[in-house]
């Protein structure tokens, strides 16, 4: 049945009205299993959803809560995680909702996180489906989404319980340069626009993420935001939230440096003039050979770092490859280090780097390399 046609949008009241939440949420799931159509449905449903949602009547929530669901379901079908995780926010903020929340919450987390990750807490979906129906662990489509990828179920869970999302108009400036870190945003819907004095304008769409590196160093902001389009919905994760609930999933507070390290990786190999004419795969290889640390300005790195090969992500000289011994001087944050293990897989499977590692730096000697083998 077509988007258009006021056949469909009535039959979806009748059901939103009349039927229990599991019967409409099997019903959503087979509605949303066609790829035809899927961005207007998703779009015309979450319209319908904050229509119905500014009226207080019991019917009318009811209603709410049926188009926000199927806006959802088309979201995670789109591969949309930030679409998706608004929507969640929406649900979240009527107590009426609870239940469909976490129907949404489950499939979200199910499909969003870590390939053949489980819940700690039990069978997901249990409360909506009987999994003699239809199996709890199907996904839509297992996809990567960079930054969420490496959190399992709970994990993914615990991160998008303390987000919040915040509604630009068009031209209204989120921060500016210069403004302290507390925050890094995903964009859920719509534009931003990025003014910064030591670079090129550039837009920013949905899926895109900003405001993770100075989260990550504590720097001052590095460019001006703007909202770019008429509405924009933003996912902020707020660093006095993530840092709860890095204390109840200590993992996600390592897996989300590791992916703030990459980003710095990422940023400079592609001007690093070894690591640029590396493929992305040998990058990556390379990168995961490693262990990223990352320090507060003025502390030390931690023990484990005294002994390897680190190549300097962060401070005056990245790029650069150096001992750690003596301490690396006042300025570099970031640092992803080679023991000799990693040192002597690089020697193997990318001997052009480990070469260069060796020899480009006056700071250590191709004996210093050679006796961490020994260790």
């Amino acid at each position: 049945m077509s988007v258009q046609s006021p056949d469909l949008w009535k039959s979806l009241d009748q059901m939103f009205l009349t039927q229990s939440l599991p019967a409409i949420v099997l019903q959503l799931k087979t509605m949303t299993k066609l790829d035809q159509g899927m961005q207007e449905l998703a779009r015309s449903s979450r319209t319908m959803a904050d229509l119905h949602g500014g009226n207080p009547k019991p019917e009318s929530k009811r209603k709410a809560m049926g188009y926000a669901l199927l806006a959802g379901f088309c979201f995670v079908r789109l591969k949309r995680f930030a679409a998706a995780a608004e929507i969640l926010d929406w649900l979240k903020r009527e107590a009426s909702m609870a239940e469909a929340h976490r129907t949404l919450e489950n499939l979200v987390t199910l499909t969003f996180s870590q390939p053949n990750s489980r819940s700690t807490t039990g069978p997901v979906l249990t409360s909506i489906v009987n999994p003699k129906e239809e199996e709890v662990s199907e996904r839509i489509e297992t996809i990567s989404t960079p930054l969420f990828s490496k959190l399992n179920v709970d994990e993914l869970k615990a991160v998008l319980y303390k987000s919040k999302v915040l509604r630009l108009r068009e031209k209204d400036i989120l921060f500016k340069e210069g403004d302290a870190s507390k925050s890094f945003f995903i964009i859920a819907e719509g534009e931003m626009k990025v003014k910064a004095s030591h670079y090129s304008d550039r837009i920013l769409k949905e899926g895109d993420f900003f405001g993770e590196m100075g989260l990550l160093s504590g720097d001052p902001r590095t460019g001006t935001l703007t909202a770019h389009s008429k509405e924009v919905r933003l996912i902020e994760f707020s660093w006095n939230d993530l840092q709860e609930t890095f204390a109840i999933h200590p993992k996600v507070e390592r897996r989300l440096f590791q992916f703030f390290a990459w980003r710095l990786f990422e940023n400079l190999s592609e001007r690093h003039p070894i690591l640029s004419p590396l493929t992305l795969e040998e990058r990556q290889d390379f990168f995961y050979l490693g262990e990223p640390y990352h320090r507060a300005s003025g502390e030390p790195f931690p023990t484990q770092t005294s002994e390897g090969v680190a190549l300097i992500l962060r401070g005056e000289t990245a790029g650069k490859f150096t001992s750690m011994e003596p301490p690396l001087v006042a300025g570099v944050t970031d640092i992803l280090l080679f023991p000799a293990y990693a040192l002597e897989r690089i020697q193997k499977e990318l001997p052009s780097i480990f070469t260069v590692m060796k020899s480009s730096s006056d700071e250590f000697s191709f004996e210093k390399i050679d006796a961490l083998f020994e260790l």
